[in-house]
């Protein structure tokens, strides 16, 4: 699983912006994912939304998490993507 983000940061004004670095961007463990047995598992302590997608980019799942879900899946590599932190999930 990947817990790592980048964030972009740039110069000027509106969609014209110079990107100048990147930050890592450091979960705060409120939010964790994990795959066990062709589940995946996930839990937050706090509101969230969340996106389950394939390697395509295709939207698998879209909802609000409070608390834990258990989301059947078949075998594969997804991306979940929660409070702009993307993670990689193997099922």
């Amino acid at each position: 699983m990947t817990r790592r983000s980048l964030r972009s940061f740039g110069i000027g004004e509106g969609g014209g912006s110079i990107v100048t670095g990147n930050q890592l961007v450091v979960p705060d463990g409120s939010f964790r994912v994990w795959g066990s047995r062709g589940e995946m598992h996930l839990s937050s302590s706090r509101p969230s939304d969340v996106k389950i997608m394939s390697l395509s980019g295709s939207v698998v799942r879209d909802f609000r998490l409070d608390g834990d879900r258990v989301e059947p899946l078949p075998s594969g590599i997804y991306l979940v993507v929660c409070e702009h932190i993307t993670y990689k999930v193997i099922l």
